[in-house]
């Protein structure tokens, strides 16, 4: 009998997913999307009235502006897939897309732009973690990881290696 059609976007997705934190220089995108809102809001506030307000050193600002910045191996990441995407769509449905050329465009970029927007915010994720992480040497937390704290919540709870939330109070991982 025919074989079904494998469109090229599904292999090399599944292959940026398997290399996803070199790709995206983050780890767990679905942690991180778990926690998307809170992401986008406490980089907000780093970026708004931490940075203004001078709560952020500038190793933390050059942080913060590193995370937002893609690295390299995504945006490649990226145009592969927007490549291999046109492609697979114009040879799954040829005669749909040889007279809407627009919807083709469209339609390719989604997948790009869905991997860009899920690498954007895993690097946030794993940022706001470090900047949150407890301090060595039993410090006083500084101004900025207590604001985190309470501003961010449940972004900021580390996973525990099964992938679940460890413990029932104060979200303190286990070491």
């Amino acid at each position: 009998g025919p074989t079904p059609r494998t469109p090229v976007c599904a292999g090399l997705l599944a292959a940026s997913m398997s290399r996803w934190e070199d790709i995206a220089g983050a780890s767990d995108p679905f942690e991180s999307w778990r926690h998307r809102k809170a992401v986008v809001r406490c980089m907000r506030y780093l970026k708004g009235p931490a940075s203004t307000g001078g709560l952020l050193n500038e190793a933390e600002r050059q942080q913060v502006d590193d995370a937002l910045d893609p690295p390299m191996t995504l945006i490649i990441a990226a145009g592969g897939l927007y490549a291999a995407s046109f492609l697979g769509f114009r040879r799954v449905f040829p005669t749909f897309f040889r007279v809407r050329p627009l919807v083709l465009q469209m339609a390719a970029c989604a997948p790009a732009g869905a991997l860009l927007c899920l690498g954007g915010l895993s690097r946030c994720h794993v940022l706001l973690m470090r900047l949150a992480a407890p301090s060595d040497g039993g410090i006083a937390a500084s101004p900025l990881v207590v604001e985190l704290r309470s501003r961010c919540g449940e972004a900021l709870l580390h996973p525990s290696p099964s992938g679940t939330q460890s413990g029932s109070g104060g979200g303190a991982a286990v070491a």
